[in-house]
């Protein structure tokens, strides 16, 4: 979301904050900011230890609904920090 909201400022489509002044908002997405994060680290944490330790299955529940995780390197970032961002750029709705 961090790298999303930046590349949304820095590469601005003007046509795109004309007709929709919200494009430029900060997000304030109900996933982050809608639950109370340190019962979630509390409720979680022997789950994360084990999946580190032991390689035990788990899967975070503080993503935005339907994200699947990609890997990323700064390589692949900066790639795309040049591209003007059409349908499908960002991966995070900036609610």
């Amino acid at each position: 979301m961090g790298w999303e909201t930046r590349h949304r400022w820095h590469q601005t489509d003007w046509e795109a904050v004309a007709a929709n002044p919200e494009f430029l908002k900060l997000p304030q997405p109900e996933w982050l900011n809608g639950h109370d994060a340190e019962t979630y680290a509390n409720d979680n944490f022997e789950s994360v230890v084990s999946h580190l330790e032991k390689g035990t299955p788990f899967q975070s529940t503080n993503i935005p609904d339907g994200y699947e995780h990609e890997d990323w390197t700064i390589e692949t970032m900066m790639a795309r920090e040049g591209q003007k961002a059409d349908n499908g750029f960002y991966q995070v709705e900036n609610k």
